[in-house]
């Protein structure tokens, strides 16, 4: 059989998590859940930096990757956003080996498959046009427009597609906290920095992770720490923006 054949194979059956780390990339434990082939709807609510664009691009690569014929979108509050998320994605087409997309402006992508990728700014009006995407990827959606998810929802009436929610949050208000807080169609994801503000000292949480796990899992929330976070650095942070700001990035 020939090689190219074997590799067709070979993807067509490996889990994102397999494919992806033979492309390098080495997932941390919460990433691992976003890589997950089971599931259809998730908000990733996780810290600044903690890894949450680069898994996306990763999973969103694969789907590409994967679909013949298929459709991904991603979706930001700004055009600089999206296509800044899209360059992470196709990243992860330089590592694959060949070029497997064969065209493209900065914002769409056209890959040998026939599945097209589009990095957009997130408004109501940028959507129209399309219909029955393999993914939806929105970043930063705390901030983006309620009109835009509303739109985005029935494109999915299907049932094939998969859409991903994540940001950082940004107040109790907007379609991203609404969903988070009474949705449970949602796979529910949090990844926050491992301190605590103490008597107005940032200190290193006492509770473990896997006691903070257990205790949102109640909450029908998949808990993290995120492993990017250090304590010196944190301590930084605190000292250069009010607490409530904090608290809301990590």
């Amino acid at each position: 059989m020939p090689q190219s054949n074997v590799a067709e194979i070979f993807l067509s059956r490996a889990s994102p998590e397999e494919y992806i780390k033979t492309l390098g990339f080495s997932p941390y434990p919460w990433q691992l859940k976003v890589l997950s082939p089971h599931w259809t709807r998730m908000l990733l609510n996780c810290a600044r930096q903690s890894g949450k664009s680069t898994v996306t691009a990763a999973i969103a690569w694969h789907a590409a990757k994967t679909t013949r014929d298929g459709l991904v979108l991603v979706f930001a509050p700004t055009e600089r956003q999206s296509i800044e998320l899209n360059v992470k994605l196709m990243d992860f087409a330089q590592r694959d080996g060949e070029l497997s997309y064969v065209s493209g402006a900065k914002n769409e992508k056209k890959l040998k498959n026939g599945c097209r990728l589009f990095a957009l700014p997130g408004t109501e009006k940028s959507i129209r046009g399309f219909s029955d995407p393999t993914m939806i990827i929105i970043d930063e959606a705390a901030r983006t427009d309620d009109l835009l998810y509303r739109s985005v929802r029935p494109m999915m009436l299907t049932g094939n597609t998969k859409l991903i929610g994540m940001s950082t949050p940004f107040g109790r208000e907007g379609w991203f906290w609404e969903e988070w807080d009474t949705n449970p169609t949602f796979e529910k994801v949090l990844v926050k920095a491992p301190v605590a503000i103490i008597d107005g000292q940032v200190r290193k949480v006492e509770e473990t992770e896997a006691h903070f796990a257990e205790r949102m899992k109640r909450k029908g929330i998949e808990g993290f720490y995120s492993p990017r976070r250090s304590l010196k650095v944190m301590k930084e942070e605190w000292l250069s923006m009010p607490e409530w700001w904090y608290r809301q990035e990590y």
